[in-house]
């Protein structure tokens, strides 16, 4: 399939797709507030977007709850969240707000329906009122904080994205709106003096002997695929027209994919070729920013204390480049304290610029 389609380049970019946050993070928090308080929860709501949490809120009124989609959306932002937050405040609990009660017990019902977790976030309300303001509720038993601190920990906890890419909070704010994220599917191949030896080594290792297919498998187990992000475009090469967005350049170094601890290659197919044992996918999830595009550097990676090594990625690479000369791809080993990691370059627009932590060079994605 890719064998002769790909002419001995290593990750041959088989597709370029823009995705949409939900199909790549799996892991938003859903922030449910009457619309009266909502200026009360600036403060709250500023630093989510500070951080670049990613969630969505359901805001209510008689006015918004009486539209016929309401429910239909509400179900589905529950069904698309992780966690929830529902703020409870002095005036939800008022006589006249009681249908808007009712909608929120049966989003609660929703959400323990579908294992979500939730917290109850206590906007103006005294303790002392607390417990008169619960006890007949169906919310009762569900833990629920007054502090933004506390409320922010329980979000950390349970792993909710952040797209945060700056370290200031109000760049991140305004300028993380502009980003989205693109899956570049590459695929390569293992060939058959790759598997041999691969296995020759992995069998030294103890007194039972594996077979060239359990070994592959053991070793795509191991192996991970991701992409450093280094900025996104330039300053030096941007013209005046770009002078508002020029802050936005300078961001994080920071890995992708995070929240799913990187991309696992997965295997394709066997291969009858004489030269080739087997073709494998793999995909980079890179974050675009819409204006800049995003300069960034891909990298394969196995365990830090793994049977398998780096000079084994290293001979995958060479075989697929059909070149023993590394130098015109930045080949660049980075070890850390979790993985052993070979940066290297896809087949895209390439430009000079001095990156220490990952070489001299790096890819570029034009925005679209």
């Amino acid at each position: 399939m890719a064998n002769a389609e790909n002419g001995g380049r290593f990750m041959y970019i088989f597709s370029k797709e823009k995705l949409k946050n939900t199909e790549i993070i799996g892991s938003k928090m859903l922030l449910t507030y009457l619309e009266e308080d909502e200026s009360k929860l600036k403060d709250l709501i500023d630093v989510l977007d500070a951080q670049g949490i990613y969630y969505s809120s359901l805001q209510k009124s008689l006015k918004i709850c009486k539209k016929n989609q309401y429910l239909l959306n509400a179900e589905k932002e529950i069904e698309g969240s992780k966690i929830a937050v529902i703020v409870l405040s002095k005036a939800f609990f008022e006589e006249q707000n009681r249908v808007l009660q009712n909608l929120t017990w049966y989003e609660t019902g929703c959400l323990l329906g579908q294992n979500k977790k939730i917290v109850l976030y206590f906007l103006d309300i005294d303790k002392n009122e607390l417990q008169e303001k619960l006890y007949k509720t169906p919310v009762r038993q569900i833990q629920g904080c007054n502090k933004m601190e506390d409320l922010l920990e329980f979000i950390a906890t349970n792993n909710i994205m952040e797209n945060l890419f700056y370290s200031d909070g109000i760049i991140n704010r305004f300028a993380s709106k502009r980003i989205f994220f693109v899956k570049l599917t590459t695929i390569f191949n293992i060939y058959r003096t790759n598997i041999a030896e691969i296995t020759s080594q992995f069998n030294r290792f103890g007194n039972e002997t594996y077979d060239e297919k359990t070994v592959l498998d053991l070793f795509l187990q191991e192996l991970v695929s991701g992409c450093t992000v280094l900025s996104f475009n330039r300053k030096n090469v941007l013209g005046k027209e770009f002078t508002p967005y020029l802050e936005e350049t300078e961001i994080l170094t920071k890995d992708f994919p995070v929240n799913f601890q990187y991309s696992k290659p997965e295997l394709l197919e066997y291969s009858s070729a004489d030269d080739i044992y087997a073709t494998v996918k793999s995909e980079f999830i890179i974050p675009m920013h819409a204006l800049l595009g995003v300069d960034f550097k891909p990298f394969l990676a196995i365990k830090r204390r793994s049977k398998f090594k780096t000079d084994q990625m290293l001979s995958i690479l060479k075989k697929n480049f059909n070149s023993s000369d590394l130098f015109e791809r930045d080949i660049y080993i980075k070890n850390d304290e979790h993985l052993q990691r070979v940066y290297f370059l896809l087949d895209l627009e390439v430009f000079n610029t001095q990156k220490e932590a990952v070489g001299k060079k790096a890819n570029y994605l034009y925005p679209q």
